[in-house]
């Protein structure tokens, strides 16, 4: 991937492959489950 995009699209897909390295799925065991964290991580960048 370049340096510097204009694709939303691409931001996105490359936290999301920064945040799977690093987080794991869900925060807590009796969490809902609805979004991972690797999702949440992906959009709040």
């Amino acid at each position: 991937m370049s340096l510097i995009t204009r694709s939303p699209r691409a931001v996105v897909r490359e936290a999301m492959t920064v945040a799977q390295g690093f987080f794991p799925l869900y925060s807590h065991r009796y969490s809902p489950h609805k979004f991972t964290q690797h999702q949440l991580f992906a959009l709040a960048n």
